[in-house]
């Protein structure tokens, strides 16, 4: 009602339908989403009320298969506006949407979905309220897709070689795109790889291929939609993994099309076919696109089907390189041309075996090498062939007759083969072991330096069973040597030793902190007059020390280089090692240095003989490198052995703690352990130290000479080598075309006739240079890194002691000289070592070179029309004059009977490296007693029934000995006549230009002093007079004496001390 009116009425209603089919409902939240169909419709209604509660959403879900685009239309009768939204398949984030107005139709998509579940709400605009009708349809990517997920190197799919496959790229799911794909494949052959890739949709996206090191690119390209790009890494290490990756650019996305195909290395070979002295080759290479010819004599040729006359008889191995991209392999084969063409060592001592390598064409299996003087032939024996048309021999040369003699070879059924007057039998020398380390003493931080550790023997003899020492810091990289535990050919051995280093860490070297590894490097034969070079590398991190050394030989070796008897009772008793041996395992076990294992170690007998079977050691030569097995896996293998055959299971590692224990206390790597006589003659000889300094930069131009010691730089040896670096700098606008190198000689103290060129480096890379009289020659192929041959000569003029290298870049079409200044042999040192070389010589210095006579060394370097650098002078000084010393006093200790004997000497050149200190006991001879001492004083306890004598003996550090003096400078005992009352001392003695007698009162008294040659005669006297407790110094001058042997006597109320010195 409304106030008081009143009345009758009447009252119509009608229905309208909505206009469309409601959707399922409830559906108004995404938790009670209806499932919409792929690729189908349906139609629904919204915001329809009911108990004041209104339908204002309707959710879907819809689920898509596979990758591709999802596009959803809608259109309503009636419904003003009303608004469409697609969410991700977290139903949060939304991916497109749209407004909807009445009568119109919309559609919103995403065009590179990833397969899952997505949402789609239909919501209300204001009050808006009316039907809609939805579609959706789902288009799939082009191509099939790549195996998921693949996004990492880690999760790389396997595609091989030669396959072709198909993938997808920057498709998202829940927000995460899949913006790269990752392959990877196995290089099974040489060669490299040919990647294609082309895409039907997808804007832009790049192709690499990836290093092995899954992070460093080694080529790539970017691909466009309808295009095919191609690109291709040439040279690929066979049996390593590369990838290859597919990366999105901007927001494309699509399919892409991938595939590999193999790029061959090409195959070397060809055939010989000999008309007398001319040769003609036929190249049957494959997959080649270039060829480079060296026919073995200094000749070379880049024909593809060359022939080649041979002016000298020899075996010439003729290498054919074959090249393409993927790399340069070359083929080798030998001709061969009846006669002896040289002989490497000329002379030999009539003391002992010398082993010559005779250099022939037309060698047989039965050949026969002979050294003849008139009628007499000593035959070679042990012959080896260490190439075609080499054959080494050795021969016992032991009291042969002095001369020249001719050098023969005869062959079963042929002429005999002569070198006339091609060797000297001399009189004969001991072998002397030397060791020389070259190479800078400054090194750039963070850059690799390259060092030479020379080994020879200076001998006219050869020597056996020689072991080169080498310590070095963790850093080095070998670059002519190589250990291989396959020349054991022995499975079981080198199954237990496989995880074994072939070197010992260190901690410790002389006492000092070292922090780095030595290595044994074993030697079983060092011909006479010969050495072996090490080259090695080692990347300067902070300033390091080199050290490299020899020690004296465990065995001892007959006429034809076995141990001396082959009965093993007389062998131990010739091997003097034994003693030691045993002496080191005594004190291992005793400090606890191995006491962990003591119960493990087995008894000497093993030892004894097992170390001997170290003599017999395997090496080989694989692609120009020393193969050897080092001496760590050797004596580790004696250990093991020996504790084998006693029933004992040792680890590798113990063996290894083992043999490093039996190493240190035997040649005192650490200095640790106290000298012992019967190992006194294994510890280290002849070492040479290198400190280097690690430094931001350096003359890259620069001459290196033998490692001295001192400011002076002294040395000792005759035998000399240097080197001299050179450097296109990396401020440097192009490559050097032309390099000349020049160093002349002083012929006054160098002895020209034995200059020796050696061997080359560029760029990292070594070359031989084989010496032919005063002169070589070589042509080396340096494509594809740069297209060029650079030819290098060298001469030593032997009238003016001018040597000169010289490098010259060659255009390999034409062979003559290059005009791309991009084409020359060294670029700018841009990446060391690209821009780096280096040149070296031996000779030795002339027997008129006397001790402080200074040698010196300058190179002239000329990089192409340039002004010339100069080098700097590298000098070295002579120190061939031992050290002095002598025992100046003996105190009795707090124990009973135990005394010190106390020594001193000096050298004021090289420095004093140790002593040897020698007693008689009693009527007995001098013998070593305390040997390669570097301290100055030991202790012992004597007899008291007994007289003690004592000399000492100085080394210097270079190998210089102290005249041994046989006559006592101190001693104690029950003799008062001999007993050193007064504690007298002379120094230095022999006397120097001013020498001084100590000697010391312990009770104050009259006391004389009086001088007499060995004949009696007194010569001086020094009248008594009254002395106070105390020591007294008397000078005495050289000058006041001829040459000979005194004896000096101090005399007085305690009884009376006499001393002997000599004037030289």
């Amino acid at each position: 009602y409304s106030a008081h009116y009143a009345g009758s009425y009447t009252i119509t209603n009608s229905f309208t339908p909505a206009l469309l089919l409601n959707d399922t409902e409830p559906n108004n939240t995404k938790e009670k989403s209806n499932v919409f169909a792929l690729d189908s419709k349906t139609t629904g209604r919204l915001n329809y009320v009911l108990n004041n509660v209104a339908d204002l959403f309707d959710w879907y879900s819809i689920t898509i298969p596979e990758e591709g685009t999802l596009k959803i239309t809608s259109t309503s009768p009636d419904i003003i506006t009303y608004y469409i939204t697609l969410f991700d398949v977290d139903t949060v984030r939304q991916l497109a949407s749209a407004a909807v107005s009445s009568g119109e139709t919309d559609s919103i998509s995403r065009i590179n979905l990833q397969p899952g579940t997505y949402y789609f709400a239909v919501s209300y605009s204001a009050h808006y309220a009316g039907s809609y009708t939805i579609t959706n349809s789902f288009t799939l990517a082009l191509l099939p897709n790549d195996t998921e997920p693949n996004n990492t190197a880690a999760e790389a799919n396997l595609i091989g070689i030669d396959i072709a496959k198909t993938g997808r790229l920057n498709y998202v799911l829940n927000n995460v795109y899949d913006t790269n794909d990752w392959y990877k494949f196995t290089v099974t052959q040489p060669g490299g790889v040919k990647i294609t890739s082309t895409s039907p949709d997808i804007g832009n996206y790049y192709v690499h291929i990836i290093d092995k090191d899954t992070v460093s690119t080694i080529t790539y390209a970017a691909v466009s939609s309808g295009e095919t790009e191609t690109i291709y890494g040439w040279g690929l290490e066979v049996g390593k993994t590369y990838f290859i990756r597919i990366d999105k650019s901007g927001n494309y996305h699509g399919s892409y099309h991938l595939s590999t195909e193999f790029q061959p290395a090409p195959i070397s070979s060809f055939e010989a076919v000999q008309s007398l002295s001319t040769v003609l080759f036929t190249n049957t290479s494959e997959y080649a696109t270039s060829y480079h010819w060296d026919f073995g004599d200094g000749s070379t040729s880049n024909l593809v089907n060359p022939s080649h006359t041979y002016t000298s008889p020899g075996a010439f191995e003729v290498t054919l390189t074959a090249s393409n991209p993927n790399g340069d392999i070359e083929y080798s084969e030998f001709v061969e041309f009846r006669g002896i063409q040289k002989v490497d060592g000329k002379h030999g001592g009539n003391t002992g075996n010398s082993t010559i390598t005779i250099y022939a064409g037309g060698l047989l299996t039965g050949s026969i090498p002979i050294l003849r003087k008139g009628g007499v032939d000593i035959e070679g024996t042990n012959m080896v062939f260490l190439n075609t048309g080499q054959i080494q021999a050795v021969f016992d040369l032991r009291d042969a007759e002095l001369g020249v003699y001719d050098v023969v070879v005869k062959n079963p059924g042929e002429p005999e083969m002569v070198l006339p007057n091609a060797y000297t039998v001399e009189v004969g020398t001991d072998p002397k072991m030397y060791v020389e380390l070259i190479g800078r003493n400054r090194a750039l931080l963070n850059r690799w330096s390259t060092y030479t550790a020379e080994f020879g023997n200076k001998g006219n003899t050869d020597a056996y069973y020689q072991i080169l020492w080498l310590a070095v810091p963790d850093s080095i990289e070998f670059q002519n040597l190589e250990f291989d535990l396959s020349l054991y050919n022995d499975p079981e051995v080198e199954s237990y030793l496989a995880e074994c280093p072939p070197y010992w860490e260190l901690d410790t070297l002389d006492n000092a902190p070292f922090n780095g590894r030595l290595y044994g490097i074993p030697f079983y034969k060092v011909p006479a007059d010969s050495k072996y070079s090490i080259e090695f590398k080692i990347k300067a991190v902070e300033n390091f020390q080199i050290s490299v050394f020899t020690t004296d030989p465990w065995f001892e070796v007959d006429a034809v280089g076995g141990t001396k008897s082959s009965n093993e009772s007389e062998y131990i008793a010739t091997m003097s090692y034994n003693e030691c041996l045993a002496w080191v395992l005594a004190t291992l076990i005793r400090d606890k240095v191995i006491g962990e294992v003591a119960g493990q170690i087995p008894g000497l007998d093993c030892f004894y003989s097992s170390v001997k079977t170290l003599s017999e050691m395997a090496v080989s030569y694989n692609e120009g490198k020393l193969t050897k097995i080092s001496f760590v896996w050797n004596l580790g293998g004696v250990v093991w052995a020996c504790a084998k055959d006693a029933g004992r299971n040792m680890p590798w590692f113990k063996a290894w703690d083992i043999a490093w224990a039996m190493v240190d206390a035997t040649i005192d790597i650490k200095n640790t352990y106290s000298a012992n006589q019967e190992c006194d003659e294994y510890k280290k000889k002849d070492s040479k130290d290198k400190n280097v300094d690690a430094v931001t930069s350096l003359d890259p131009n620069e001459i290196v000479g033998p490692a001295g010691f001192g400011d002076a730089n002294y040395i000792s040896s005759a035998e000399t080598s240097y080197k001299i670096y050179f450097e296109n700098k990396n401020t440097a606008t192009a490559n050097a075309i032309e390099v000349s190198i020049l160093d002349t000689i002083d012929i006054e103290k160098f002895d020209i006739s034995t200059f020796k060129f050696d061997n080359i480096w560029i760029a990292g890379n070594y070359y031989e240079v084989f010496e032919d009289s005063a002169s070589f020659g070589l042509d080396v192929d340096l494509r594809p890194q740069i297209n060029t041959m650079v030819r290098v000569n060298g001469t030593v003029d032997r009238e003016t002691g001018i040597a000169r290298w010289h490098f010259l870049s060659l255009d390999p079409a034409t062979m003559d000289i290059t005009e791309d200044p991009d084409a020359g042999f060294l670029p700018p040192n841009n990446t060391s070592p690209e821009g780096e070389g280096y040149v070296g010589y031996s000779l030795s210095l002339k027997e008129t070179v006397v001790h402080n006579n200074t040698v010196s060394a300058q190179a002239k370097i000329i990089f192409d029309f340039n002004e010339p650098i100069y080098t700097n002078v590298y000098s070295n000084t002579i120190d061939r004059e031992p050290p002095v010393s002598n025992v100046y006093e003996i105190k009795a200790t707090a124990n009973e009977n135990v005394y010190e004997i106390f020594w001193q000497g000096d050298d004021d050149k090289s420095g004093i490296d140790y002593y040897n200190i020698y007693m008689s006991k009693g009527e007995e001879d001098y013998k070593l007693w305390n040997s390669a001492n570097e301290n100055l004083s030991d202790t012992l306890r004597m007899d008291q029934n007994k007289t003690y004598m004592f000399f000492s003996q100085a080394v210097d550090k270079l190998g210089n000995v102290e005249p041994y003096k046989g006559y006592s400078e101190q001693t104690v005992g029950i003799n008062d006549i001999k007993r050193n009352i007064y504690a007298l001392s002379i120094y230095p003695n022999p006397l120097g230009d001013e020498s001084v007698l100590k000697y010391s009162i312990r009770n104050s008294g009259n006391v004389s002093v009086s001088i007499n040659n060995m004949s009696g005669q007194l010569l001086k006297t020094i009248p008594a007079k009254y002395h106070t407790s105390g020591i007294y110094e008397i000078p005495l001058f050289s000058s006041e004496f001829v040459e000979g042997i005194y004896l000096i006597s101090v005399t007085g109320d305690q009884g009376k001390s006499v001393t002997k010195f000599v004037v030289n």
